[in-house]
């Protein structure tokens, strides 16, 4: 009873405040809901008490002032642009290996390629991660891959992601690498021979 007590007091307040300040009242909805009356009872001390309830001693029944309602208003879903869903944002994606002008030898080397992306692949929603060499992909869904059999030459490498449309959300700047033909004369190369030295016969 109390709680309803205050909240109609307040009412009250809030009515006569917005009639000294020269407020118009609002119509109230069609479903405002009803309000009780309410009665001011002065007892024999001289107290002042508010009840909803009809009281058995005198008691002034209160003017209250109508609750107005407000319907509720449908907020529209927020419009990124062009209909689309906001585009989730890498910050960062980078080659590690190879490193800038690494030299490779053809037939002895393997090339390995591995890139570092901030934050992690979002596959949830239909990205890719692709590494690539001389634009063409060579791995896809993950951060490292060995390549085998590469031409002599000088070759780019990178990486991007791309979206379920294609579309490149990040890519990492190119990295070169040269891969040299490795000579046979190299101990290092799998035809090498060690030279044999003829032994000078004896006389």
């Amino acid at each position: 009873m109390r709680i309803l007590m205050t909240v109609l007091l307040s009412s009250c307040l809030m009515a006569s405040f917005a009639v000294s300040q020269g407020i118009p009242s609002t119509e109230p909805a069609a479903d405002a809901p009803a309000v009780k009356k309410l009665y001011k009872v002065l007892d024999k001390q001289g107290n002042v008490t508010y009840t909803d309830l009809p009281p058995k001693e005198d008691a002034t029944e209160m003017a209250l002032p109508i609750i107005n309602s407000r319907p509720v208003v449908d907020v529209p879903a927020v419009n990124f642009g062009n209909g689309r869903e906001p585009v989730f944002q890498y910050t960062s994606l980078t080659i590690l290996v190879p490193t800038a002008d690494q030299i490779i030898k053809v037939n002895t080397d393997t090339l390995t390629i591995s890139a570092s992306l901030q934050p992690d692949l979002q596959s949830s929603q239909g990205h890719t991660l692709q590494l690539l060499m001389d634009g063409k992909v060579v791995a896809e869904n993950t951060a490292s891959t060995n390549v085998g059999q590469v031409e002599r030459g000088t070759h780019s490498i990178s990486a991007k992601v791309v979206d379920k449309n294609g579309q490149t959300l990040i890519e990492a700047p190119a990295v070169n690498v040269h891969a040299q033909q490795a000579t046979v004369l190299n101990p290092s190369h799998p035809l090498y021979k060690k030279p044999v030295i003829a032994k000078a016969k004896k006389k």
